[in-house]
């Protein structure tokens, strides 16, 4: 919201159940509820583009029986509420940031998914985040405004919550990691060049009503993503090689299936539509956004 709110003649409104006075560009004075029917009220036909990044993730315990219904109540029915107050408004553009996760946990080193690539979301997470997908396509389908998903990767910077934040303060500590014989490749996405990459969408033409697909551009393994992380933190890294399959099994015994996936497999993304579409290139390298990630974090 930074960077957009320096742009000329862009005013930025955000709705968030955050404390609204944390985020540099509000004035807490002028904050929205989060409530869409009642907090949106004084935005109606003043907006011209509506960008919809909230969503229930990194939830690591649920309680009660109802998590499933609540991940689909937060990724899909309040994506289509937003879409059709969206529509209402008279908005030019819904950008809705989605997840890489709706094509799938890894299709292997060598395989690159694309935008063509077939939607397998694994988890409830993803599955609720494809149907917020096609619940605002289908809300936005006979009415003029255009609509853009994103399909981000892991997304990354300081005091990142969830996989990347837990890496970076396991790296902190000291604690020797089993990781160095890891070979894999994933594609990950810093959150300023997401965030360039959101602004893009907001203007270019050719973003009306397509999908993407976008990264960092450059593939990391696990052991060279510790490497740079120590590197941020100043300080060494301590990974040592082991059995990958004894790991694997180690995992699945704790429980954490998924976690050897997301350390230990592949997950590589062509962006190249991205790229040649709308003419964009990620400001940011990765070697030096996931320095700063790690340098920045408050540990």
């Amino acid at each position: 919201m930074e960077q957009l709110s320096t742009r000329p003649a862009c005013a930025v409104q955000p709705i968030s159940r955050l404390e609204l006075s944390r985020l540099a560009v509000c004035d807490p004075r002028n904050s929205i509820p989060p409530e869409v029917e009642t907090g949106l009220g004084a935005l109606h036909d003043r907006i011209d583009t509506i960008i919809h990044l909230a969503g229930r993730a990194h939830i690591l315990k649920d309680r009660g029986n109802d998590s499933e219904q609540e991940y689909f109540r937060a990724n899909r029915d309040l994506a289509a509420g937003l879409c059709r107050f969206g529509v209402a408004a008279g908005a030019r553009r819904f950008v809705l940031v989605s997840t890489i996760g709706v094509h799938g946990e890894s299709p292997g080193r060598d395989r690159a998914i694309t935008e063509e690539s077939p939607c397998k979301p694994a988890s409830t997470y993803a599955q609720s985040k494809l149907a917020g997908e096609q619940a605002v396509l289908e809300v936005a389908k006979d009415s003029p405004m255009e609509v853009t998903i994103i399909r981000p990767p892991l997304v990354y910077g300081p005091n990142a919550p969830g996989n990347f934040g837990r890496l970076v303060r396991l790296v902190h500590s000291g604690v020797p990691l089993p990781l160095q014989a890891i070979n894999n490749s994933r594609s990950m996405i810093a959150v300023s060049n997401l965030t360039d990459f959101i602004q893009r969408c907001i203007s270019h033409p050719a973003a009306a009503n397509q999908t993407f697909l976008v990264s960092d551009g450059e593939d990391l393994s696990t052991p060279a993503l510790i490497r740079e992380i120590a590197a941020g933190l100043g300080s060494n890294h301590r990974i040592f090689p082991f059995p990958t399959a004894v790991l694997k099994h180690c995992l699945a015994v704790a429980g954490r299936r998924r976690m050897f996936s997301q350390l230990c497999e592949s997950l590589r993304i062509d962006s190249s539509k991205a790229r040649t579409l709308l003419d964009w290139d990620p400001p940011f390298s990765a070697r030096d956004a996931l320095r700063h990630a790690a340098r920045e974090t408050n540990l």
